[in-house]
């Protein structure tokens, strides 16, 4: 059986470390790329997603639009777990 990779983003919690107005959380997990998340508070920004258990990652995908977000520079994302 191959292997498949399922969405399990919608088992965590997610928390964000600011955002500015307009530019909820909630428009970063809408699957819209017309919509999106911004942050206006000091840099660094955190996006957090905290499971409940403990699961297998193997593959994270993240789109930024640095046109958009001056405030990122993209040489600095990372991810921790």
């Amino acid at each position: 059986m191959e292997n498949q990779i399922v969405d399990i983003s919608e088992n965590a919690l997610w928390a964000v470390s600011s955002y500015k107005q307009g530019y909820p959380l909630a428009n970063m997990r809408d699957s819209d790329e017309e919509t999106f998340w911004q942050s206006e508070g000091i840099l660094p920004h955190f996006i957090t997603a905290e499971f409940t258990s403990i699961v297998k990652i193997s593959v994270m995908l993240v789109f930024i639009f640095e046109k958009i977000n001056y405030n990122l520079k993209s040489n600095q994302a990372g991810a921790n777990t």
